[in-house]
């Protein structure tokens, strides 16, 4: 799974230039039946249009593109915003063949349980893409969380069993099978009304795509 290149590898201009190609590709191509209640969501139940986005907590290109996108959401708060935990650890998801130490599942069931039990779920998303470069080598995540957990007034022993559960493995088993479906190679992959955005980790595309629906 070969990650987006980042944003530090273009130049204004050279940006410039590929977003009218971005832009046009982006709707040309099929619209995928994603479940909007299937991850973190940021919405706003008047607005019709959806950004969906497939990511894992360690990698860094999705560090990068949690803050494009949480920056645009500030300027665009009616977008419907969806974060799909997408482990790149073949130990919860099906989707890829290498099975590493498990924190990356970690990650990605604490947050879904902290969004299900205390509404804490984008706090926890939050902190842990802020302190990816302490955690990147980090094989157990749950000391961490523990901490995090009471500074956000939440109890991180539920939690922490419900991110271990059947059902929480199940939930990012889904994720798996809709990014398996919506032809998902790599991290962070976006989608913008349900179609996939090349390059929509870069606010630039992003903000370019979001007017054609305008």
């Amino acid at each position: 799974f070969a990650s987006s290149r980042i944003q530090s590898s273009f130049g204004y201009d050279e940006l410039k230039k590929i977003i009218p190609e971005k832009i046009a590709l982006w709707q040309m191509m099929p619209v995928q039946n994603f479940d909007l209640n299937l991850g973190l969501q940021k919405a706003d139940l008047t607005s019709s249009h959806s950004l969906v986005e497939f990511a894992d907590f360690k990698c860094p290109h999705c560090k990068s593109a949690a803050e494009t996108i949480s920056n645009f959401a500030k300027s665009n708060p009616k977008l419907k915003i969806v974060f799909k935990p997408f482990p790149l650890d073949g130990t919860c998801n099906p989707n890829v063949s290498f099975k590493g130490d498990g924190s990356r599942c970690q990650m990605a069931g604490l947050a879904l349980c902290a969004e299900q039990m205390a509404q804490k779920g984008w706090a926890v998303h939050d902190s842990f893409f802020k302190n990816q470069e302490k955690l990147s080598q980090v094989a157990d995540i749950r000391p961490f969380f523990t901490e995090l957990a009471g500074t956000l007034g939440m109890n991180a022993a539920d939690v922490i069993k419900c991110s271990e559960s059947a059902e929480t493995y199940d939930t990012i088993r889904k994720v798996s099978e809709e990014a398996k479906a919506a032809k998902v190679e790599g991290t962070p992959s976006i989608f913008l009304d349900s179609k996939k955005l090349e390059h929509g980790q870069f606010l630039q595309v992003l903000s370019e795509a979001y007017k054609k629906l305008n």
